[in-house]
């Protein structure tokens, strides 16, 4: 068994964002979490899949917002 070792981070990397629910993201932008899909599905938000739940970024939904002003 072979273990990966992550490379170190200096003291100016960021730390990672907090990563939401699709309910929280729902909530963030007062929409419904079907809508909050049919952007994932249509790539204009941004997610990853952890196992079978999407979650999104702070700093990709802050993008996505940045973009519609």
């Amino acid at each position: 068994m072979t273990v990966s070792i992550s490379p170190r981070r200096d003291a100016s990397a960021r730390p990672p964002a907090k990563l939401l629910t699709v309910q929280q993201t729902a909530e963030r932008l007062a929409v419904c979490e079907k809508t909050v899909r049919r952007l994932i599905t249509a790539e204009v938000l941004r997610a990853l899949r952890v196992g079978r739940s999407l979650r999104v970024s702070e700093d990709d939904l802050q993008v996505y917002l940045a973009r519609c002003r």
